[in-house]
């Protein structure tokens, strides 16, 4: 329950300083956080109208904090191969869903933080009806 409650915090917190155009990841090598182009950001909402944005958001912070902080994984690797296999090893269960059709969108590991702000501006936006 804690680590739930951690989690939760630190992913609302994370979601608050991106909403105040601050950085939430300050720490992580600038080498994740390479611009998404309007291409990756428009498919990147088709495919965002499909999903419970929540858990995803939750598992993008938790990938970024977790295993991109403290990993050797390449900067110019696929984003959703690096994902699927940080799932796997940590056993977390997601539909296919999320990894098929964020697979279409051809992210690297270098936008993972340009995705996780894009989604989280994306949730805000969808739930001010905009």
């Amino acid at each position: 329950h804690v680590v739930s409650l951690w989690q939760t915090i630190s992913v609302e917190f994370g979601r608050q300083l991106v909403l105040k155009e601050q950085e939430p990841f300050e720490q992580l090598d600038k080498g994740f956080s390479a611009a998404l182009t309007e291409s990756h950001e428009s498919e990147l909402n088709r495919v965002l109208r499909s999903y419970d944005i929540d858990p995803l958001l939750g598992l993008m912070f938790e990938f970024i904090e977790t295993h991109l902080r403290h990993s050797q994984s390449e900067s110019e690797w696929p984003l959703i191969d690096t994902l699927q296999a940080f799932v796997d090893t940590h056993g977390i269960s997601l539909g296919s869903k999320y990894f098929d059709q964020l697979g279409e969108v051809k992210l690297l590991n270098n936008q993972a933080v340009a995705v996780w702000k894009h989604i989280v501006v994306y949730q805000d936006r969808q739930s001010r009806g905009m």
